[in-house]
């Protein structure tokens, strides 16, 4: 899974060696409405889980068509669950999507489309199991396939944007074991951002 991300991540990186000048700087703030996908012998149901999100953002423009979003950000993931042996998992994350961005020139309006991988670095969580808080048991990182859609507002010398993205993660993270009662737990999010970012250069 790591050589995959690898692979990946230098195949839409090297789209910014022929970038033109332009790139975009902003911020972004969102709610990641994530949840979680599990396997249990206990037969436990997952719930969606609100959580928050907020990062940087930066856009490497190849063409007027092509770009690459990279947008480092914290996030928290998990879910609820309805069943005692597994009553909560939250997960607190330092997260680098790098996604392709296909942009549609309209005008004042821009859609665009994203998809890429996205790499998670675990800073804190916890799963409750009958009542007990079960901390540092899960994997340290959380490979994820991302895509979405965007709607970009051009104005003189900014843009205010606004985009989705739905993230599969692809990393068992109890893959040591070490939650008995859970034989697979993967992170699921459906996150929703606003965002302004200043372009730098010109196209």
């Amino acid at each position: 899974m790591k050589k995959l991300f690898v692979i990946i991540s230098v195949a839409l990186l090297s789209m910014s060696y022929t970038a033109q000048s332009e790139i975009d700087l902003g911020g972004m703030l969102g709610a990641n409405f994530a949840s979680v996908d599990l396997e249990s012998s206990e037969n436990i149901q997952s719930e969606n889980r609100s959580a928050i999100a907020i990062g940087l953002f930066t856009n490497f423009h190849a063409n007027d068509f092509l770009s690459l979003q990279i947008t480092p950000m914290y996030i928290q993931k998990g879910g609820h669950g309805d069943n005692l042996k597994f009553s909560e998992f939250t997960a607190d994350y330092f997260e680098i999507p790098v996604l392709a961005r296909g942009n549609f020139d309209l005008g004042l309006l821009n859609p665009y489309v994203l998809l890429g991988p996205s790499i998670g670095f675990l800073l804190n969580s916890t799963v409750t199991s009958d009542g007990v808080e079960i901390s540092d048991q899960l994997s340290s990182m959380d490979f994820s396939l991302q895509f979405g859609a965007g709607l970009e507002l051009e104005l003189e010398g900014l843009s205010l944007f606004s985009q989705f993205t739905y993230a599969y993660g692809m990393t068992d993270l109890n893959g040591d074991g070490n939650i008995e009662f859970i034989d697979k737990l993967y992170t699921r999010g459906i996150a929703i951002f606003a965002g302004i970012s200043v372009p730098l250069g010109d196209k």
